[in-house]
């Protein structure tokens, strides 16, 4: 019962009490009825006309995972708003030069870009004839270079200030370099926008588990809803028509899941477990107390991290309280969930919950008009991701309290809108107020950001690549006749083949020791990998840039903070032969539901026939929907059919002479980057070895070595273990082997492809020749 009914039961049930107490009388005669006065006739009672009560409406301008997409998306060498490509005489330092760029090589291939999004939002903002709400629903960072920049020049939060965003919410790229670097982003964001920026609300954060320094800085920065804190679980902003507006904000399971540095920072999970002190009072026999057999520790209770469903239920248990709140205590007459939870996850909290009116969803990254969720009335949108759409809803609040759709349209921001910025423009006198903002946020934002990062990253590229001169992450790597593209879902791609081709090439060339002889694969899920490698229409280019947002997530725990550089770094190690089958049973299994774990490999083909069941110890023989695995490459070819299931299973494993082996003592030697192999854990497998002996993740790791003590040859681009390359000890004190940096260097080595990608190569999204093939019937 809200407020305004409460007030309304009162004063009813008091009326009701005085008209039935006994002997209570009306002035004059005792016991009396007075009759109501007499008019003369023909005269009309008089009443005072009252208002009609009138629908009230809101406008909510949204963007989601923009992931640092602060310049157009797309080869960035063609984006006109560009400072300082090369320093080569072609940068847009000026309106003139800006001008003359739009107007002679017209972009006709970027979308996005932060400029063509600040104009488009003014232009909403200013044209609407209802008050205006502009929310992210978080991964705001993380994607390109500029989120390097994060916890001094915080640019992606800057830039939503100047744009006049309202709110966002924290997702779980937030938190790639933990939760201390993003607190430290928070703490620059606040400083630099003056108090400006979007207010932070996360209403289902949780820091029960911050018992030590990692993570109190975020804890500090969390206060009460309304407080004015910089991260708050819940927030009401009063339109300028009256209308309360209540927002919450809530990270979902698979974004928790999917984002372990976060750690001890948690997110809504069951608590119905047992109670537990820490990961070794959960794993026990009898009784089982996770279905998945794999129970964590987290807020005193143990919890299984593979069930979703209880954790989505969860979710909607910590929200609705809120929701109650907002509107039984505080009268709101709208409640909007910011979400980054992913669609999946948003219409199950709909269907879960009561009393949240809109959600603007985020984190799976799509392109969803507005809809009413079915069986509810919550209105539900979602604007794709890397700013290349504004979402705009509008909603009707009638008198009732009843929230519609008014009007919902997803704006394409792309290079149409950049002869608009620049109408009106006649140089050299006249300058549009839209190109002279675009410019001013191009030249004094992002432009000082970029020669920050030129000076902590152009000596790294020299360093590692001295085979020429590096001066600007705007600098041309290779050119290439076509695009490396991925983005086909559940399937091989040639941006995957790109990838693992780069990591076992410059690995397996590189690395001292010298490898065994043992088969080694390269291994890259679809997830990690977050753009197409794009080149200039105009020039044919790519520049480091461009490469950086192919494969630009995460960090490394274990670099030393002296020589830290973005990335997931490359880890080597052992697996056992049948470890390496159980892993492709879950890029199998596991990839063909959600894309992000879809896996594909370099030095290694796979067949896999979806109707057989899925892989058990209790059926070794019959089970499992791998067929086939042939060790090779596409140069050499692929002649070693290591394993076969059509084989008797005696002979089903075999050596490179037909030789059957046991594959639970052979080990092949895997390289992939931290994130994926941070998920060998979660099912079941640990690397190891030379020898075959389990080893942690940090023996595992990859660093750039330079003179390397008993390695031959000399060059910053000899790669060895970093416990090795650092004498035992940790921090290292030598660069890892950053993902980013394998595919410059693949890219840009005369003793790879030498600054030219050949022709076909990787043309087209489907490789001529998967390595991941379906052989179901």
């Amino acid at each position: 019962m809200n407020k305004h009914t409460l007030i309304r039961t009162m004063v009813a049930a008091g009326f009701a009490a005085v008209g039935a107490l006994p002997g209570c009388l009306v002035e004059g005669t005792p016991n009396a009825v007075r009759e109501p006065p007499q008019l003369p006739p023909g005269a009309a009672a008089y009443m005072p006309a009252m208002p009609e009560a009138q629908p009230r409406r809101l406008t909510v301008l949204h963007t989601n995972d923009e992931h640092s997409h602060l310049f157009g998306f797309g080869p960035e060498l063609d984006y006109p708003f560009l400072p300082d490509p090369a320093e080569d005489g072609s940068g847009i330092a000026t309106t003139v030069a800006a001008v003359t760029k739009i107007a002679t090589q017209a972009d006709q291939q970027t979308v996005g870009g932060f400029v063509r999004r600040d104009y488009l939002i003014n232009q909403l903002r200013t044209q609407s004839s209802d008050p205006v709400l502009t929310i992210s629903a978080g991964d705001s960072t993380m994607g390109t270079l500029f989120h390097v920049a994060g916890t001094q020049a915080a640019p992606d939060w800057l830039a939503m200030a100047l744009a006049g965003y309202d709110y966002t919410t924290l997702g779980n790229h937030e938190f790639d370099f933990g939760p201390d670097a993003l607190a430290l982003t928070i703490k620059a964001a606040s400083n630099l926008s003056f108090g400006g920026m979007p207010k932070i609300i996360s209403t289902n954060i949780n820091f029960d588990d911050v018992t030590g320094p990692t993570g109190a800085l975020l804890k500090s920065q969390f206060g009460d809803g309304g407080s004015g804190a910089l991260v708050q679980p819940w927030d009401i902003k009063v339109m300028a028509n009256g209308l309360r507006v209540g927002l919450l904000g809530a990270l979902g399971y698979h974004a928790a899941f999917v984002g372990p540095n976060r750690l001890p920072i948690t997110f809504s999970v069951p608590q119905d477990g047992a109670a537990c002190a820490d990961a070794s009072s959960c794993i026990i026999d009898e009784p089982v107390m996770c279905a998945s057999g794999l129970c964590q520790c987290t807020r005193g209770h143990c919890v299984d991290p593979l069930d979703a469903t209880a954790h989505i239920l969860a979710a909607a248990a910590d929200l609705q309280p809120y929701v109650d709140a907002l509107r039984n205590q505080f009268a709101v007459d709208v409640v909007v969930l910011i979400s980054h939870m992913g669609t999946t996850e948003d219409v199950a909290v709909a269907q879960l919950t009561h009393g949240i009116d809109v959600i603007i969803g985020g984190h799976s990254h799509d392109t969803l008009p507005a809809y009413v969720v079915p069986g509810t009335s919550t209105i539900l949108a979602q604007a794709g991701s890397y700013g290349r759409r504004l979402g705009e809803l509008t909603i009707e609040v009638a008198p009732s309290g009843a929230v519609s759709i008014a009007a919902a349209e997803l704006h394409d921001i792309d290079y149409t809108l950049d002869a608009e910025i620049a109408a009106g423009t006649s140089l050299p006198t006249v300058v549009s107020p839209a190109l002279e903002r675009a410019v001013t946020l191009t030249l004094g934002v992002f432009a000082p950001v970029i020669q920050g990062l030129n000076a902590q990253l152009v000596p790294v590229f020299n360093l590692l690549m001295p085979w020429q001169t590096w001066t600007s992450i705007y600098q041309p790597v290779a050119t290439s006749t076509y695009d490396i593209v991925g983005g086909l879902q559940f399937q091989d791609t040639n941006l995957l083949h790109f990838v693992t081709d780069a990591e076992l090439a410059i690995v397996s060339a590189n690395t001292c020791p010298v490898a065994t002889s043992r088969a080694t694969i390269a291994v890259q899920a679809n997830g990690v990998l977050r753009d197409d490698l794009q080149f200039s229409q105009t020039s044919g280019a790519t520049s480091v840039a461009d490469v950086f947002r192919v494969a630009p997530l995460g960090a490394s725990p274990f670099e030393a903070a002296a020589v830290r550089a973005p990335g997931y770094p490359l880890m080597r190690f052992q697996l056992l032969a049948l470890e390496i089958l159980a892993g492709l049973e879950v890029g199998v299994t596991n990839g063909l539901v959600s894309d992000d774990f879809f896996l594909s490999y370099a030095g290694a083909k796979i067949e896999y026939d979806l109707s057989r069941p899925n892989f058990t110890v209790a059926d070794p023989v019959n089970s499992g929907k791998i067929t086939k695995i042939t060790i090779g490459t596409d140069l050499t070819g692929y002649t070693w059919v290591i394993y076969d299931a059509s084989r008797p299973f005696a002979t089903r494993w075999q050596d490179a002479g037909g030789t059957p082996f046991d594959p639970t003592s052979n080990l092949i030697t895997v390289v992939t980057n931290l994130y994926i192999g941070g998920f060998l854990d979660a099912f079941g497998l640990a690397p190891r070895d030379g020898t075959g002996t389990p080893i942690g993740l940090d023996d595992t790791i990859l660093c750039w070595a330079g003179q390397a003590p008993d390695c031959g040859g000399t060059g910053a681009n000899v790669i060895m273990p970093c416990k090795v390359a650092s004498m035992g000890t940790v921090p290292w004190p030598v660069p890892e082997v950053k993902e980013w940096q394998v595919l410059l260097t693949y890219l840009s080595s005369p003793l790879a492809l030498d600054g030219t990608v050949p022709p076909l190569l990787y043309a087209g999204a489907a490789p001529a020749a998967p390595r991941v093939i379906d052989v179901t019937p």
